[in-house]
């Protein structure tokens, strides 16, 4: 169950009372489109840029977000992504990359994943 708040409740009022109950397909379209990211975003750009400077697990959490608002991103694509936007922050050296701890990388075992025909 969802609850919606502030504005999103106010228009949910007003979309009920002038259209009815929308099924759920149109519902996530409506919200999407008036609440999601803006139009002008460019969510493939931002997870381009998107640099770890802290935790692995917080850029683990900060890409996964950004990937959700990605379409037609290949598994291989995702994995490439990911890795070069691991750099060890405290790395002065251009392609330094390591994992100080590889328990920091658990759920990504699919992600990473690669076969003969992905090199």
């Amino acid at each position: 169950m969802y609850y919606l708040e502030g504005p999103a409740q106010q228009w949910y009022f007003r979309l009920e009372r002038n259209r009815g109950v929308p099924t759920w397909p149109h519902f996530v379209d409506f919200i999407n489109r008036l609440f999601g990211p803006p139009a002008r975003n460019n969510s493939l750009g931002e997870l381009v840029d998107l640099r770890r400077t802290g935790s692995v697990a917080d850029y683990q959490d900060q890409f996964l977000v950004l990937l959700a608002r990605c379409n037609n991103v290949t598994e291989r694509q995702q994995a490439d992504l990911f890795i070069a936007g691991l750099r060890n922050p405290s790395a002065h050296r251009r392609g330094d990359a390591t994992i100080g701890d590889p328990r920091g990388c658990h759920g990504l075992g699919p992600l990473l994943r690669t076969t003969p025909t992905d090199r």
